[in-house]
């Protein structure tokens, strides 16, 4: 069976991902950085970006989901990195409120849904 629209598995990811873009703000050593989102999941974001940040790279992103949804507000680590791509940021710490706001998000998108 094909994977629904929206949604990229992958046999190393544990989580779904949804593509969506989503206007980031992201603080890195002290400077401050918009960039889109490629994708999001319950344990990161795929961040498209010409900006290139190391490995390890510790960063704090805020974003906003659809109307209705408190903003997120995360810490993270880059876990992947290619200049021009993007950006992949595993979740380190989110609050109880943005872990709450990212499943009733990723809930809601279309494929999500088990039955």
């Amino acid at each position: 069976m094909g994977e629904p629209d929206g949604i990229t598995m992958s046999e190393q990811r544990r989580t779904r991902r949804i593509k969506v873009s989503v206007a980031t703000i992201l603080e890195a050593d002290n400077l401050h950085y918009f960039a889109e989102t490629g994708d999001l999941s319950e344990t990161g974001i795929l961040l498209l970006t010409r900006r290139d940040f190391p490995i390890g790279a510790r960063m704090r992103l805020a974003f906003a989901l659809p109307p209705g949804l408190p903003n997120v507000i995360a810490e993270g680590v880059v876990k992947r990195s290619e200049t021009g791509k993007g950006v992949g940021v595993e979740f380190v710490s989110l609050t109880s409120e943005s872990k709450e706001t990212l499943a009733r998000f990723l809930d809601a998108s279309p494929g999500s849904s088990d039955s």
